[in-house]
């Protein structure tokens, strides 16, 4: 099927109504009801040609656009109007044999000699609304919410503008015949109109009716077409708002373009319409990103952060339960915004509710944790770490000597990982931190690492925090030292131990070995004693480990040294020398004993017991998986001991 303009604009064909109009900033609008509605697209040919803009000032408001005959409904020109000392600029175009200054009719125009006189309307008059902005602030979730929270009041005043005819700004119009043929095709949008009068508003629940020969119904506001009776399905296919329209997000194709109502009514209840309001939902906390809020057509989605967008706009306290609200763009443009019925609010939400867990499977008491098992970790006075890494790639091979510049100062930390993923030791390279560059010697065996090597670096600047809020902002005492890119980098808590140092505590001697790990003596003491007080055992931080340690006399001079968890680390050791049992994670001794120490009096079978204690500090890790289907194929965490002190 096919529908035709004419030369005046209308629109002729298997269309009800419409016509050609241009448009005020340029292009055609073509408004037209289709007797079938089409088979998908509808194609749109026509004829295109560059504007002329000749034309002649005849004076009196006349003029004369000699590039005539004219296209009907092309001519589109700037005209000036003035008020006092304003002024204004209109966009004015031909629409049949009439001149449009908006909707104001202000003279005429023959197409087939092209000349154009303006003396209809010498003016228009101006409605001028000042409106007083009023704001209103709303709080939620520690969100300090100032906008859109505002409405206006309207005082109005009508200021007459006064044409100057023989001023046209600007002017262009096409000529007929010539141009070039051209096509385009549009998938369009289908509605209803059904104009409420004024006062009324349309009920969205219950309208029926037939449209292109299927059954369309609403129910809260959602369309619905082709309900089977045998399974009470339908099909979803547009939405009704109060307001009167009735949009179609589908249609069937091929059906004829008629109405027949079977149901659609108006509300004259004069309920409350509103622009903003503020509500609870019945149960809290809700799901983060989980709200809705919908009035027919009108949709707000709220995103994890709580802040709703679409055609609201708000804010979701998801802790509370507590919904901040208004339509979208309220204020200056179109009206102040398009008010809702209250009653015709829904919403759509999560609600949260935290089971318990078994204390004993847990493995501490849950008495004190909170409701939703989330501990914080980041605490006003606490002390947080803010810290990127990047990658740099060595070049391969690389040259043993030569310092390569990493890109970053001041450097924190780094690992090298070969080809293959493996750590290198740092006994093969240097690091210069603060020009932050790393070198690998010249005496570096490297040849059992696969190049090219990856060097890990670490930034960072370790802060105090002056406030931890509820929204996940931290408020720093201090400003940070680095640049910080922000999709690579993290802020990490740090549990404070305070002031920790290795030590050896207890001092007992027995006269016989038991087996039996006792901090008191068993059995009697020996004749002789290892003299503490001028020769105590010597410990350092980076050798120590927490452990119980006995040594066990094989004769009068050999012992063996043995610890508790660790086993025997030293056998047939004489006390006429240093006695120093290394530690294999560091390659430092556990504690050295000064041979001054033991005197004489020695026997075998004799034992001396001491205590040493790491500088370390236990803690307690839980790693917590949440019910529910695997979301990662691996994960992981990374704990790091520091210490800020320089210090074996």
């Amino acid at each position: 099927q096919t529908a035709t303009v004419a030369g005046d604009g209308t629109v002729t064909g298997p269309a009800q109504v419409g016509e050609v109009e241009r448009l005020e900033g340029g292009g055609y609008q073509v408004a037209f009801s289709p007797d079938v509605l089409p088979l998908g697209t509808i194609t749109v040919s026509y004829t295109k040609e560059p504007e002329n803009a000749a034309f002649t000032n005849d004076g009196g408001g006349q003029y004369t656009l000699t590039g005539a005959p004219l296209v009907p409904g092309s001519v589109r020109f700037q005209l000036l109007a003035t008020s006092g000392t304003s002024t204004k600029v209109y966009k004015c175009y031909s629409r049949g044999t009439l001149v449009y200054a908006g909707s104001t009719i202000i003279g005429t125009i023959n197409n087939t000699t092209g000349v154009m006189l303006l003396s209809g309307t010498s003016g228009v008059d101006v409605v001028k609304h000042t409106r007083q902005k009023l704001v209103r602030s709303f709080s939620g979730g520690g969100i300090q919410v100032g906008a859109p929270w505002y409405y206006y009041k309207t005082t109005s005043a009508t200021t007459s503008f006064a044409f100057d005819l023989d001023g046209i700004l600007e002017i262009g119009y096409m000529p007929t015949g010539g141009g070039e043929a051209d096509s385009f095709e549009i998938a369009p949008s289908w509605y209803i109109d059904t104009d409420p009068p004024v006062g009324l508003s349309l009920v969205t629940n219950g309208i029926a009716f037939q449209w292109a020969g299927a059954a369309h119904f609403t129910r809260d506001g959602v369309l619905f077409r082709n309900w089977a009776a045998l399974t009470g399905l339908a099909t979803a296919t547009g939405s009704a708002s109060t307001g009167g329209r009735i949009e179609f997000t589908g249609v069937p194709a091929g059906g004829a373009n008629a109405i027949t109502w079977s149901n659609a009514a108006h509300d004259a209840r004069g309920g409350l319409d509103v622009f903003v309001g503020v509500f609870r939902v019945p149960r809290a906390p809700l799901q983060a990103g989980s709200f809705q809020l919908q009035v027919g057509s009108l949709i707000g989605t709220a995103n994890s952060g709580g802040v709703i967008s679409g055609d609201f706009d708000g804010l979701v306290d998801f802790a509370r339960g507590v919904i901040y609200w208004s339509v979208a763009d309220l204020g200056p443009g179109d009206a102040e915004g398009v008010a809702v019925r209250a009653d015709e609010l829904t919403y759509n939400a999560v609600y949260l509710q935290y089971i318990p867990l078994d204390e004993t499977l847990l493995g501490l008491s849950t008495a004190r944790l909170p409701v939703d098992g989330k501990v914080p970790i980041f605490r006003s006075g606490g002390q947080v770490i803010v810290h990127n890494t990047l990658t740099t790639a060595l070049p391969n091979p690389l040259t043993k000597g030569t310092a390569y510049d990493l890109g970053r100062e001041r450097i924190a930390a780094v690992v090298v990982r070969s080809a293959a993923g493996v750590r290198v030791p740092g006994a093969l390279y240097t690091v210069d931190f603060d020009p932050g560059e790393i070198t690998v010697p010249v005496e570096s065996d490297i040849t059992g690492y696969d190049q090219p090597f990856t060097v890990h670096h670490r930034i960072e600047d370790e802060l105090l925090c002056a406030r931890a809020d509820i929204s996940g902002a931290l408020d720093l005492v201090a400003g940070l030292t680095h640049d910080y890119p922000a999709d690579t980098s993290y802020v990490s808590s740090k549990l404070r131990k305070g002031d920790l140092f290795s030590r050896v505590f207890l001092s007992i001697e027995q006269a016989t070995w038991t087996g039996v790990w006792s901090d008191t003596q068993i059995g009697s003491a020996p004749t002789a004693n290892y003299n503490d007080i001028d020769f105590p055992w010597e410990i350092t931080n980076r050798g120590a480990i927490t452990e119980r340690w006995v040594v066990i006399f094989l004769s009068t001079t050999t012992v063996r040294v043995v610890g508790e968890n660790v086993g025997q680390v030293l056998n047939g050791v004489s006390i006429t020398e240093w006695i120093e049992p290394i530690n294999p994670q560091t390659g430092q001794p556990y504690f050295r004993i000064n041979p001054a120490g033991w005197g004489s009096g020695w026997a075998a079978q004799n034992a001396v017991r001491r205590n040493t204690a790491a500088a370390g500090s236990p803690g307690w890790i839980a790693r917590t998986v949440l019910q529910g289907p695997a979301t990662l194929a691996s994960d992981s965490a990374t704990l790091a001991f520091r210490s800020d002190v320089d210090a074996p």
